[in-house]
């Protein structure tokens, strides 16, 4: 399935390692941007319900992107093996559906949880005048210096700004690691040492002499529109393996599919 990026998309896995680098730059020095304007503010915490409703949704946005992404790869998958598409992407299709639906409930508790509660500022005043008026003259002559200190915390209270700076922090963070992710990717999928652990994984452990499990194995079809990464690679692990081949099908039936296979040596019958 990997031949589905650069045959039917049409790109490259050295164009996706260059857009992902120079993503992932981009995306840094977004990130050091919102970082050094927020030094610049105090460093200001968010209230915590903020944050994780933040979190939450970002999370819940993201998983269905993704999601939507896997079941459509899985349907492209489906023209070529259902099976196999069954096996790599259909899991997946959960897994984000799962993430969005713990994303949502955590960011609909946290909101739930959030209140009205009165701004940190006002609070401190009224401890500090209370205070004031219990008679402890210790309090009462560092008054006035407990409330220029609360003045200058107002300064640096959580406002709008910071919400929507808050905001393009984590869509900077999701991307940044889509970005890690897809270099990783375009990193290790067409390497060599990859595929030969893939392929020893689903059908080349059979080839090991003196196993329970050895067994005679022949590849009948690997016939391909052009020679990509991983054609190339798979010629190589077929000749470091001494696995005979045919490079068109010999059956006259798609089992995975369940039609006639046109390009069979043998028909159905």
């Amino acid at each position: 399935f990997w031949n589905l990026l650069p045959r039917d998309l049409g790109i490259s896995f050295s164009l996706l390692r260059t857009v992902c680098f120079v993503g992932c730059m981009l995306f840094i020095c977004v990130l050091c941007y919102l970082t050094l304007h927020w030094r610049r503010r105090g460093m200001p915490l968010p209230p915590r319900h903020s944050l994780l409703i933040s979190l939450g949704a970002w999370v819940c946005v993201f998983s269905l992107l993704f999601a939507l992404a896997a079941r459509a790869v899985y349907k492209a998958a489906c023209t070529y093996c259902e099976w196999g598409a069954g096996v790599d992407f259909l899991p997946w299709v959960y897994i984000w559906l799962a993430a969005a639906a713990l994303g949502a409930f955590g960011a609909g508790l946290s909101w739930l949880q959030a209140g009205r509660p009165r701004p940190a500022s006002i609070l401190a005043l009224d401890v500090l005048q209370e205070d004031a008026e219990s008679g402890d003259e210790d309090e009462m002559l560092n008054l006035a210096d407990d409330k220029e200190e609360v003045r200058v915390a107002q300064t640096q209270q959580w406002d709008r700004g910071l919400c929507a700076r808050l905001q393009c922090c984590c869509v900077c963070l999701f991307l940044l690691a889509v970005c890690a992710a897809g270099l990783m990717f375009g990193s290790v999928v067409d390497s060599y040492s990859f595929n030969e652990r893939w392929i020893d994984k689903q059908w080349g452990f059979a080839l090991e002499e003196g196993e329970a499990y050895t067994a005679p194995v022949w590849m009948g079809e690997f016939g391909y529109l052009n020679h990509g990464p991983f054609w190339l690679t798979f010629m190589r692990y077929l000749a470091s393996r001494d696995v005979d081949f045919a490079y068109w099908a010999i059956n006259g039936i798609k089992f995975a599919e369940g039609y006639n296979n046109a390009n069979g040596v043998y028909t159905p019958d």
